[in-house]
Parts: C-alpha cells; structure tokens; sequence
C-alpha cells in the first residue's frame, strides 16, 4: 500500500501532543496487503504486479525543514502525497 499521514492520525503519546506524520511505502516486488489504520491523506492499493516505492524531499530552509513525500507506481505515476514543514530548532540555541 502507499499511505501518508500528516500526524492527525498518529499521535500516540499518553495525553497527546507528539504528531508523527507516517509515510509508508511498499511492496517494490511482493504481494500487497494493507494495513487497516486511519490514514489522513488516504490509502492506495497496489493492484498485484505494480510495484511501488517512496520518494522523500527534505530541504533545510533555513528556520524551517520542509519534506515532501511522493508516493510512486512501478510507472513512476504519482499516487498519493504529502508534505510538511518542521521548525528548525538549533541545538546551539
């Protein structure tokens, strides 16, 4: 399956607060299966024979990290997406 989640879905933390966006991305050459959770942006089904992978994006920008997630067939077709900025936070701060 391809899946992204921008953290609505994935905050696991007694009492809430810690959002983890998921990217998920699989199978490049094995039988689908899917993995039943909420999943905010949505879910893709790999048809048997496509194949399909991730490609991840993360740019410092200077105060802010921005990632971008491009959920891709074995044609290269984009089939679901994310993204997201992080604020930078500097260790030396």
């Amino acid at each position: 399956m391809l899946a992204a989640d921008d953290g609505s879905h994935s905050d696991f933390a007694t009492g809430g607060g810690a959002p983890i966006p998921v990217m998920c991305a699989a199978p490049l050459d094995q039988e689908p299966s899917i993995k039943r959770r909420p999943i905010q942006q949505g879910i893709y089904k790999v048809r048997k024979g496509e194949g399909c992978f991730g490609f991840v994006t993360v740019t410092d920008e200077g105060d802010n990290i921005a990632v971008s997630y491009s959920g891709r067939n074995n044609k290269n077709e984009e089939k679901i997406s994310l993204k997201f900025t992080v604020r930078h936070q500097s260790r030396w701060a």
